[in-house]
This record gives C-alpha cells, sequence and structure tokens, in this order.
C-alpha cells in the first residue's frame, strides 16, 4: 500500500511522516516502525501492527477499531482521543504513553507494560488488563466498568472518580493508590491490596473484600454497606465516618482500625 508517496507494508521504516486524516484501513505493516510522525485523524481498522515501533509519534484520534498490535511499542506517544475497540494489545510496551480520553472499549491489554500511562477520562469498559504493569498510571475520572484488571500491578497509580462498578481487580496491588470518590459497587477486589491507599469516600457497596488488604489505608466517609468482607485487614485503616451496614466485620477486624470515630457499624450504631 502507498499513500501520498509513503509504502506502508511490513517491516517499512516511517520517520518523520504525516500523514493526516487517511484510510489506512485493514493495512498489513506487521513490524513497522513509525518514529516521530503523525497520523493524526487517519483510520487504520484492523491493520495488522503485531511487533511494530510507534514511539514518540502523535495519533490523536486515530481508528485503531480492531487492530492486532500484540508486542507493539507505544513509548511516549499520544493517543488522545484515539479508538481502539475490539483492538489486541496483548503484551504491549506503552510506557509514558497519552492514552487520554481513548476509547478501549471490548479491548485486550494482557501482560502489557503501562507504567505512567495517561488514561485519564479513557473507556475501558469490557476490556482486559490482566497481569500488567500500570505503576503510577493515571486512570482517573475513567470508565472501568467490568474492566478485568486481574493480578495486575497497580501500585501509585490514580484512580479517582473513577467508575469500576463490577470491575475484576481480584489479587491487583493497589498499595499508595490515589482513589478519592471511586466507585468499586459490585466489583471483585478478592485478595487485592490497598496499603497505604487514599480511598476516602469511595464506594464499595456489594463489592468483594474477601481476604483484601487495607492495612494503614484511608477509608474516610467511605460506603462500604453489604460488602463481603471476609478476613479482610484493616490494621491501623481510618474508617472514620464511613459505612459499615449490613457487613459481617467482626469485632476483632474492626479492632485493629486506628480510628470509627462517627462509623456506622454493622448492627447501624454510630461509633462515637
Amino acid at each position: 500500500m502507498k499513500i501520498d508517496g509513503v509504502t506502508l507494508e511490513p517491516g517499512s521504516i516511517l520517520e518523520k511522516v504525516k500523514l493526516n486524516g487517511k484510510k489506512i484501513n485493514m493495512a498489513m505493516m506487521t513490524g513497522t516502525r513509525i518514529i516521530s510522525s503523525d497520523f493524526s485523524d487517519s483510520e487504520l481498522r484492523y491493520a495488522k501492527l503485531g511487533d511494530s515501533l510507534l514511539n514518540n509519534s502523535t495519533f490523536e484520534r486515530v481508528d485503531f477499531s480492531g487492530a492486532y498490535m500484540v508486542l507493539s511499542k507505544m513509548v511516549g506517544s499520544n493517543f488522545n482521543q484515539a479508538v481502539f475497540i475490539g483492538a489486541d494489545l496483548d503484551q504491549t510496551i506503552c510506557t509514558m504513553a497519552d492514552m487520554s480520553d481513548a476509547s478501549l472499549i471490548n479491548a485486550q491489554m494482557n501482560d502489557s507494560d503501562l507504567r505512567g500511562v495517561n488514561l485519564h477520562r479513557a473507556n475501558l469498559m469490557d476490556s482486559s488488563v490482566r497481569d500488567s504493569k500500570l505503576q503510577f498510571a493515571n486512570i482517573s475520572e475513567a470508565v472501568l466498568q467490568k474492566t478485568d484488571f486481574s493480578s495486575s500491578d497497580m501500585r501509585g497509580a490514580s484512580l479517582s472518580l473513577s467508575d469500576l462498578r463490577w470491575a475484576n481487580l481480584s489479587a491487583c496491588i493497589l498499595d499508595h493508590c490515589e482513589s478519592v470518590y471511586a466507585i468499586f459497587f459490585g466489583a471483585n477486589l478478592k485478595g487485592a491490596s490497598f496499603s497505604h491507599a487514599n480511598l476516602e469516600r469511595c464506594n464499595f457497596m456489594e463489592a468483594n473484600l474477601t481476604d483484601a488488604n487495607f492495612s494503614e489505608a484511608n477509608l474516610r466517609r467511605s460506603n462500604l454497606q453489604k460488602a463481603i468482607v471476609n478476613n479482610a485487614s484493616f490494621v491501623n485503616a481510618d474508617l472514620s465516618l464511613s459505612d459499615l451496614t449490613g457487613t459481617a466485620l467482626t469485632f476483632e477486624q474492626l479492632s485493629y482500625a486506628r480510628s470509627l470515630a462517627g462509623t456506622i457499624m454493622p448492627d447501624g450504631s454510630i461509633h462515637k
């Protein structure tokens, strides 16, 4: 395939190329090297970009729906408002990439390196991001309903104001994460670790917190109504002004909390 004199084929080397608003759908570009280039507003639907390099380039508003991008490296590139619906990005390296406002609905990003990625306001509904590295990623104000993050490392990530209803975060490491006002309603957090996390005003209603670790976490004003809390740890956690109505938290579990001031207890009484 050739567009505006630029050859697009497996193994192509594209440096400082500008292809804006072009239709490059179903292109065979496996192993392509795209460096310091600009593809803004183009279509790469169902393109084959496996094992490619897309570094330090601009892909704003590009449509990658259904694209195959397994093992690609996308370091430091701009994918703001890009569309990856149904795309396969397993085992990709997207460190420090800007994917803010991107649509990744039903996308696959398993076993990927997403450290420091910007997913602010991105939509990952029904996507799979299992066994991935998301340390210090910005995933704030994102739509993460039914997203599967199981066994991922999300230490230091920001999830503030994100919607994680029915998401799967089982066995995730979320230590030191910033998740103020996040919604975990009905989420699977079994075996997850939130040590030293800021979870103020979060909604954990009906979430599965079995074996979860909230040691040293800030849970002030959070809602844990009807959450499953079997063997969950709240050692030195701040549960002040939180709502524990309908949970089966034991006296022993609560005895280790740093503060229960003003907390609505499982029986509906208010702790002094």
